[in-house]
């Protein structure tokens, strides 16, 4: 046995044969103690891992030295990885970071030549991460298949695995397969049709001795009859009409077999799978981490048909795919299903796959967000309509068969609608939809640096299309960033402390932080959230006002068979839906409100002391404040108006009547003028609720002089108290609507700020 390895004193030591010296590496955890481990052979073997084990995010010192002296040999330098020390090269520090799966350390002489491969594992920090990997991979496999075998996929298929590609499109393909035959489905599947398996009767005929007859029937009859070899009867029933009987007769007997047509189909089933493993393990380099995959699915495979079940099976002659037994019978069922994935999987390829486990790597995290993209677009299924042509668009025949289109960085893109009697709603689902920076409003994107959120639910009216969406502020944008090193995230989008942060295990408030930006620099968005695998499914969702968005948070989606935690999530979706049917709800209003102010450049400033408060209360801006501009005939009218501290304007279309709009019922202010008084400081506070009316014989009561008309609007003022309306005047010509001449008389209204523009 040439290497060895020893863990003592938290130190892990490797030892290799070299030029007829033993040498040995060293290792040792800078600070975590407990990141070491070796795995037996039984355990390599299951998960395809290498036997010494250090863990991701960790630091470590090594030492190459031999049993003599230290070693002229050195670690080739990886990446950021692994540095050796500029003082001694025997020493230097491994850091795998993020990086998760099979190092290979390069160990190599004086002249640099490489003269040995070690192999180290870096295991995720997250215990569950092999269980994780392993269902992950399996979903995308069921998910990726089913979209293929839909009646109306445009892609055409071929059944046949095709060898010949390289190593990496190869493993990329067999990673598809080993989820599949690695997974329990597989494995319940098969011990369900051993225990209880399909049958049938099989006639089997031999020679017995005529006095063990228990039955007698037509072929027994004809035996007794004609049958040869006989002797004399001495059964007192047939001895007087039938002399003698023969000795022997052939009977038939019925027994119970398992070679029936469904059984050889499982059978050949498992030598497809088998051959698979077989051709693909030699295409890979000797004792490498694929090869030795592939051999441990192959040797799962020779078990199970070694089994004595499958010896009594004959080869298959025909498949029987229309066999009740195969379509419905627990275990023929599910190995029919397995079987057509097999033909569909042992053809797909996959472009983001080589993030996930080219070159050894096993990339928990990003393999996380491929999964949450599926698992996401199931449940945007089963809430929405979406295009059919979005989703088969993500497989494409390509030159190494059926590809699919799924890479981080690259844009994927889902449409859809949401249809009720209410509302209609079309919706987007993207996935690493980038939003420009330095837009300029109102075009969608971010006002300053590009953000690119991993997924983002974009939900607006379906009447609009999506770039006047964008214009008209009808538009949200929900994002969700995939976090798959958190394993808690106490209090996360709260205040949190150090004991906070070294609960989270691997939360970062840069993870909160960058929620923040989504929802502070992407035009339009509702709301920015985390989906972690936390250790529960609860989530934590705080809003920014009283409404279910704006809002942040997190949730909890772990991958697991029971309980992921999508459920709640797709809670929350659907309570977004039902606000988005809610026409009366702030974020509407808001949104209206925004697009009137923002798509209207104004150049008006206001640089006054004007009022701030009103009864405790903010008051509105100039701009949203009205000033009605009245008329005073004559003085018996403007000493009426001063002790009585009313105002009345015409009604019934009269001459200088008052036209009534928004601007008019809800003034603040009355500004008075008089013939020849066209600048004027006469300006007074509105007190009453809008505007009242008066008849003629009400303002006779009121002394008011001559009335000429039967009714009129009257409201109640009060001098005004505020520092503006001190020693200013105001020039009404120069207002908007105002008309020379005798229909300077007409009574207007204009805002508190247009006022303040023509202040003398």
């Amino acid at each position: 046995m040439d290497s060895q390895a020893l863990q003592k004193h938290n130190i892990m030591d490797i030892r290799f044969k070299y030029n007829n010296q033993f040498i040995t590496l060293s290792i040792l955890p800078e600070d975590s103690n407990d990141s070491l481990q070796i795995l037996d052979e039984s355990e390599m073997d299951k998960y395809g891992e290498a036997k010494y084990q250090i863990m991701e995010g960790c630091s470590y010192e090594y030492k190459l030295k031999s049993d003599d002296s230290n070693s002229a040999l050195s670690l080739h330098k990886k990446r950021d990885i692994v540095r050796p020390s500029k003082i001694d090269s025997n020493r230097g520090r491994i850091t795998p970071g993020n990086y998760v799966g099979t190092l290979t350390l390069e160990v190599q002489n004086e002249s640099g030549k490489i003269v040995k491969e070690l192999q180290l594992e870096v295991r995720s920090i997250k215990t569950s991460y092999r269980e994780e990997y392993q269902l992950m991979l399996e979903e995308i496999t069921d998910y990726c298949t089913e979209l293929l075998m839909q009646a109306h996929s445009p892609v055409s298929q071929n059944f046949i695995p095709d060898y010949s590609r390289s190593t990496e499109i190869l493993y990329q393909k067999f990673c598809f397969v080993k989820s599949i035959l690695d997974s329990d489905k597989f494995d319940e599947a098969i011990n369900r049709i051993i225990r209880t398996p399909s049958t049938k009767w099989k006639e089997t005929k031999e020679i017995n001795d005529i006095r063990r007859l228990k039955k007698v029937n037509s072929s027994i009859i004809k035996q007794i009859v004609s049958k040869r070899n006989r002797v004399k009867s001495t059964n007192n029933i047939y001895s007087k009409k039938i002399e003698t009987l023969p000795q022997r007769v052939r009977t038939a007997r019925k027994k119970d077999i398992v070679d029936t047509a469904e059984n050889q189909f499982v059978k050949h089933v498992l030598y497809s799978f088998n051959n698979f493993c077989a051709n693909i393990k030699d295409k890979f380099k000797n004792d490498s981490k694929e090869q030795k995959e592939a051999e441990y699915l192959e040797n799962k495979m020779d078990q199970i048909l070694n089994r004595s079940f499958f010896k009594e099976i004959s080869k298959l002659t025909t498949v029987p795919l229309n066999s009740p037994v195969l379509q419905k019978k627990d275990g023929y069922r599910e190995i029919l299903q397995i079987w057509f994935k097999f033909q569909l999987a042992s053809n797909l390829t996959w472009s983001g796959g080589d993030e996930v486990y080219s070159s050894g790597k096993r990339d928990v995290a990003t393999l996380y967000e491929y999964w949450l993209f599926f698992k996401l677009l199931q449940l945007l299924q089963n809430i929405f309509s979406l295009e059919f042509d979005n989703l088969s668009s993500l497989i494409e025949e390509t030159k190494n068969g059926l590809g699919l289109k799924l890479k981080a960085g690259q844009h994927t893109i889902i449409s859809g609608v949401y249809e009720s009697n209410i509302r209609e709603l079309r919706i987007e689902f993207n996935y690493n939809k980038t939003f420009s920076g330095n837009a300029e409003y109102p075009q969608s994107g971010s006002w300053t640096k590009s953000m690119r959120p991993d997924y983002t639910l974009s939900i607006w009216p379906k009447n609009f299309s999506r770039e006047q969406a964008e214009e008209q502020e009808v538009i949200v944008h929900i994002h969700f960033d995939a976090k798959y090193k958190i394993k808690h995230l106490k209090n996360a989008v709260q205040n949190s402390t150090r004991k906070d942060k070294k609960e989270n295990q691997g939360y970062k408030r840069s993870d909160l932080f960058k929620m923040h930006a989504y929802r502070d620099a992407i035009r339009r968005t509702g709301g920015a959230y985390i989906l972690y695998p936390g250790e529960n499914t609860k989530s934590e969702n705080h809003r920014g006002f009283h409404e279910i968005i704006p809002g942040l948070g997190a949730f909890s989606l772990k991958p697991s068979k029971e309980n992921s935690g999508m459920d709640e999530l797709k809670n929350f979706i659907l309570r977004v839906v039902e606000h988005f049917l809610n026409r009366t709800s702030e974020r509407e209003n808001v949104s209206f409100h925004k697009y009137n102010i923002y798509s209207k450049k104004s150049d008006t400033q206001i640089e006054e002391r004007l009022p701030e408060e009103h009864n405790e209360e903010r008051v509105p801006p100039p701009n949203e404040e009205s000033v009605l501009v009245g008329y005073c005939k004559n003085e018996a009218h403007y000493n009426w108006i001063i002790n009585k501290e009313l105002y009345n304007f015409r009604t019934e279309g009269a001459r200088g009547s008052l036209s009534l709009g928004p601007l008019e019922t809800g003034a603040s202010y009355l500004l008075l003028h008089r013939e020849n008084k066209l600048v004027t400081n006469e300006i007074w506070e509105i007190v009453s609720d809008g505007l009242e009316i008066y008849s003629s014989a009400k303002l006779k009561d009121l002394n008011y002089p001559s009335p000429g008309h039967q009714f009129y609007l009257v409201c109640e003022i009060a001098q005004v108290n505020e520092d503006f309306a001190k020693d200013i005047k105001w020039d009404i010509r120069k207002l908007s609507k105002y008309k020379p001449g005798r229909a300077s008389s007409i009574p207007f209204a204009v805002t508190l700020a247009e006022l303040m523009e023509v202040k003398v």
